[in-house]
């Protein structure tokens, strides 16, 4: 189930393969608010679908 996303966010990573998890954690740990938006209900990208 979707849910909606917060009003406000520093960024807004799309897609949650190996590179937006990267880029998310990355940017988590460098102090920004991160939200990470995937269409599927499991992170992986094409990993998964392999």
């Amino acid at each position: 189930m979707s849910e909606p996303l917060p009003s406000s966010c520093d960024v807004l990573v799309i897609g949650g393969g190996a590179a937006g998890v990267a880029a998310a954690t990355g940017l988590a740990r460098a102090g920004l608010s991160v939200e990470l938006a995937e269409q599927r209900a499991a992170l992986g990208g094409a990993y998964h679908r392999q």
